[in-house]
């Protein structure tokens, strides 16, 4: 599909934001290159060739991934809150009309979304303890589909936890400004500038994982809906950076299940092929 490789060339040029190209729930099931049984599409292109993207997830390990199939194509807030800066639809259907048109081929046509980038200033509105993550989901769910989600303000997730440990963070500041430096694969690099304290969403799910500093000093950092990271800014502008590190329990159980594997095969084999 020669038409699928050029809208692929085209978005590793543009700056860095994730594409989609539909879930099983919208167009994205006809975009199947006609393939037997609908096995692949073009959403499966985009994870083969490592463009960062929001995509049906193959499993639902991390805290956010059952609420990807709420995103609606149609609906410009989505585009911003999942910060998805670009959009492959078939060439034939009829695309929203905020959307800015890139590229058109024979059969695809890409366009690009307005969105506020990885990182921006949040109001976080009330702040609640939730001790499962179905509990999770299934809270945060309604607030993303709400009409009215942008005025209502963020929610601020202390997780697993029975109470609340504290006061929300910072409030809301009105002049802001977040600058995309540099994104690569585990770690995000933005300026951010705020004439007051304020709460900095970053559009990644949260995990234990991903460590903040900001001006180089390490920051605490707060689960923000829909299980985002977030971190709190003193006023003035901000180098920050998110860096994600596995955990280093991680580690022994990769060599404890090496050791198991070797051990599975039987030592006939294993003299044989050595």
């Amino acid at each position: 599909d020669a038409d699928a490789r050029a809208m692929v060339d085209t978005i590793r040029a543009l700056p860095a934001g994730r594409a989609f190209a539909g879930l099983r729930t919208d167009y994205g099931s006809a975009m199947n290159f006609n393939i037997p049984f609908n096995s692949v599409r073009f959403s499966d292109v985009l994870i083969f060739d490592q463009i960062e993207s929001l995509t049906p997830p193959y499993n639902s390990q991390s805290l956010s991934s059952d609420l990807l199939w709420d995103f609606n194509y149609q609906r410009a807030d989505d585009y911003d809150l999942f910060n998805v800066r670009y959009a492959i639809l078939p060439a034939n259907l009829t695309a929203p009309s905020f959307l800015t048109p890139i590229k058109r081929t024979p059969r695809y046509a890409l366009y690009s979304a307005p969105t506020s980038g990885y990182a921006e200033y949040v109001t976080v509105s009330r702040r609640e303890a939730i001790e499962t993550s179905g509990a999770l989901v299934g809270a945060n769910r309604p607030w993303v589909l709400a009409a009215d989600r942008s005025a209502r303000g963020f929610i601020q997730w202390d997780y697993p936890a029975m109470a609340v440990r504290g006061a929300p963070s910072a409030p809301s500041c009105r002049s802001t400004t977040v600058r995309d430096e540099s994104i690569r694969p585990g770690r995000i690099d933005v300026v951010a500038a705020c004439d007051t304290p304020g709460t900095l969403l970053i559009k990644v799910t949260y995990d234990p994982g991903w460590q903040v500093t900001v001006d180089d000093i390490p920051a605490a950092t707060v689960m923000l809906s829909p299980a985002y990271l977030g971190v709190t800014l003193p006023g003035g502008a901000h180098n920050v950076t998110a860096r994600y590190t596995s955990a280093p329990s991680k580690i022994p159980l990769l060599v404890l299940g090496l050791v198991a594997l070797v051990a599975a095969v039987p030592i006939t084999r294993r003299i044989r092929f050595a």
